[in-house]
């Protein structure tokens, strides 16, 4: 009775506006290259006029909103959310929309201290980095007031007009990176000048209330009821201190005022075998083969994602709605496709068609496949549709994806065995950019759940190959931000030539199921100050304290300095006993975003069972155990029950000579897998000074097996940052 009940309320209240919020038409006209609080042009994305405005009024920072009218050419339904108004945009004539402006919306600039023009903190764009998309200082503030991790950002004047670059410092947290230019005017390298730097208020005030939202997520008396701290309406939800009434998701409902997203009930219990549902999402890569010249062909690969749109019943079958999205070296493009099939409990061969006029584009068939055996349903199973492309790829050409995760039921943001699936995106010159895949697959997770260890995998950008290496992760439950970097000097397991480590900050959503953020220069392998005195040219210098040329240790036309001994990109100078780096240019590879797909099928499967030991010491084969030794490189402690496994298994810790190992229970079972065991002796596993030698010459053995793969890089400027 309950979810009937919640459903009739969401059926008369889901287009409920905030109360007392009124809007202000003007027709025929737009505000001008403003859709900074959201876009809604896809056919299937359409509102009505009365859905904009909820949308608009559910994000207390939303001023404005552009509608599309029906027109002869094409129906109305586009809607464009945008935090500015009159006041900080040009209203701008087009006979196809009127433009909706929020009554008694004021400057969010407020909640910011007053700006210092021709200033900008270096480095420190971990909010997000926005050129050359119409943003104002009034936009600009409200997405760092989104932002519950943002404390600041820097906005572009005159030639800069429409750049934004949020940040999660201020200035007095960073030191010489604030840089502040006499007169007021500053360029760069690029040729981007006049930045201004805006402090967000150290005290805004009395948070809203859990349930409630307000343009700076606090109380504001200056502010009309409609927009101070008002209620959440239904199927949505709003944590303290927030700005918008984040959404359930499909097929959830909520009462008014709900405080996050556990409040969010199904309208139904899933009980079939079904493999798909409404709203799934898959996540994965694609690799196509074009034609090129005569007796050649070009491979381009990135992220494709699939979304199921709708399903449903027609006669005896089903017809299945989705949209393709391709993010890759070839560019973006996208289209809706359509297929009919028998069943939902059986997906193999899934042939989708391709619209006209799109016969250019790839086309998808495969297969949806059910990882955790006959009677899994699809809310609880992990699923891959992975398979070959055809139309405008020739044959051999393949695409591979996982579907994202359902509300996870625990409700924690890691858990082990979860694995995050997605891209960052480098941009290669002025005009082109390249996206590459990426994965998290997370092995270890504290108690609190703020701190997590996982594996990073990517695939290579142009011509640089695949990768592997450890990361540590530090979550804020308050922010919801994270923070991921390299876990120290031995974090590679897999590294191709021409390529750097990386960190990621960013922020997760509130369904635990998307993170996005920036990527950053590992800050452990920036130059650290330390420095030592060197002949350079037949004169003493002091070196090493910055990227400079002369005294490397050992190519004397190399730019080096000296970086942190936790860097794993580095190399030992023996003479000093300080860890250095070879100073290149890199690729500017920006902002990232995963999915969450769970859980990781090469978490449990065989490849992962225990693998018998043989232990000379003792005489006894080794299961899963607490032992009186530890399997770590470092020779510390582990308290709880381990056992070694295959190297293939994607949880696997690295031990001293060549072993592979991972927390257990009575219940993992061994392995299946060909494999020779493993015999070991306690005394050997103990003495980290043995493995570091041989992790040394491991590393060296796989860049050596990359090398004929690498034979393009060497003629890169830069390098990568993976």
């Amino acid at each position: 009775h309950f979810l009937t009940i919640m459903l009739v309320l969401s059926c008369l209240a889901a287009l409920g506006l905030a109360a007392g919020q009124t809007f202000t038409k003007t027709a025929n006209s737009v505000l001008s290259g403003s859709n900074s609080g959201g876009v809604y042009d896809y056919p299937h994305l359409h509102q009505t006029l009365k859905e904009c405005k909820a949308l608009c009024s559910q994000d207390a920072l939303c001023k404005s909103f552009d509608y599309q009218t029906a027109t002869t050419n094409s129906p109305s339904g586009d809607c464009y959310l945008s935090y500015d108004d009159k006041n900080s945009k040009t209203v701008a004539r087009n006979t196809d929309f009127d433009l909706y402006q929020v009554t008694g919306a004021k400057s969010v600039l407020k909640y910011f201290d007053s700006p210092i023009r021709g200033a900008y903190i270096q480095g420190s764009n971990d909010g997000g980095v926005y050129q050359q998309m119409g943003l104002t200082a009034e936009s600009c503030a409200a997405m760092c007031l989104k932002d519950l991790n943002c404390l600041s950002f820097d906005v572009g004047r005159l030639t800069s007009a429409g750049d934004c670059y949020l940040s999660y410092e201020r200035k007095d947290q960073v030191g010489d990176r604030f840089i502040r230019i006499p007169g007021g005017f500053y360029t760069d390298f690029f040729g981007r000048d006049t930045l201004d730097y805006y402090e967000k208020k150290a005290n805004l005030g009395t948070a809203c209330p859990d349930g409630s939202v307000s343009p700076s997520g606090h109380q504001d008396s200056t502010l009309p009821a409609s927009r101070n701290c008002f209620t959440c309406p239904n199927n949505t939800f709003a944590n303290t201190a927030q700005t918008t009434c984040e959404a359930c998701p499909a097929d959830y409902v909520s009462p008014a005022g709900s405080t996050g997203i556990a409040d969010c009930q199904r309208t139904f219990v899933p009980t079939s075998t079904d493999l798909l549902a409404t709203g799934d999402r898959f996540v994965g890569q694609y690799q196509c083969r074009t034609p090129w010249a005569r007796f050649f062909y070009i491979v381009s690969s990135g992220l494709l994602e699939l979304e199921v749109l709708a399903i449903s019943k027609r006669g005896t079958a089903y017809a299945l709605q989705l949209l393709a999205e391709f993010d890759g070296e070839d560019g973006f493009y996208s289209y809706i496709t359509s297929v009919s099939v028998p069943e939902l409990t059986n997906l193999t061969n899934l042939k989708l068609s391709l619209p006209a006029p799109n016969r250019l584009y790839p086309k998808l068939d495969g297969d949806v496949i059910n990882e955790q055996g006959a009677g899994a349903t699809a809310n609880d199973t992990a699923l891959t549709f992975s398979g070959s492309l055809s139309g405008v790829c020739l044959a051999g050409s393949t695409f591979d994806t996982h579907r994202v995760c359902h509300l996870p039921e625990t409700g924690e943001v890691f858990e082990v065995g979860d694995q995050w699936v997605g891209s960052f995106t480098c941009a290669e010159d002025s005009v082109f950019e390249r996206t590459a895949r990426i994965d998290f697959v997370v092995y270890d997770v504290s108690d609190d759940g703020k701190t997590f260890r996982a594996l990073y995998d990517f695939t290579g950008t142009g011509d640089a190959s695949a990768g592997r290496y450890r990361v540590v992760g530090s979550y804020n439950p308050d922010t919801r931000g994270v923070n991921i970097i390299p876990d120290g000097a031995d974090a590679w397991i897999s590294r191709p030539n021409n390529t750097v480590t990386a960190d990621f900050v960013g922020k997760i959503t509130e369904d635990n199921l998307l993170m996005t953020g920036q990527r950053d220069i590992n800050p452990r392998c920036a130059c650290s100050g330390a420095n030592t005195t060197r002949t350079v040219l037949g004169q003493s210098q002091v070196v090493g304290t910055r990227c400079g040329l002369g005294g490397h240790p050992t190519n004397a036309l190399a730019i080096w300095c000296y970086v942190y001994d936790d860097c794993p990109d580095s190399e030992l100078d023996t003479a000093t006993n300080l860890r250095y780096k070879t100073c290149v240019p890199t690729q500017e590879c920006d902002s990232f975003q995963v999915h969450r797909v769970c859980p990781d099928r090469g978490i449990n499967g065989d490849v992962c069972g225990c693998v018998p030991s043989f232990d000379q010491d003792a005489n006894t084969t080794l299961t899963c155990a607490v032992r009186n030794f530890s399997p770590r490189e470092d020779g510390t402690t582990v308290a709880e029950p381990w056992c070694y496994v295959a190297e293939g298994c994607l949880s696997a810790l690295p031990g001293p000579n060549s072993t592979w190992w991972r927390k257990c229970s009575s219940t993992t079972p061994s392995s299946t897998v060909a494999t020779t065991p493993v015999t070991v002796s306690s005394t050997t596993l103990a003495d980290s000074t043995t493995q570091a030698d041989t992790t040394t010459t491991q590393a060296d053995t796989t860049t050596q097996a990359d090398t004929t793969a690498q034979a393009d890089t060497t003629a890169q400027a830069d390098t990568t940052t993976q």
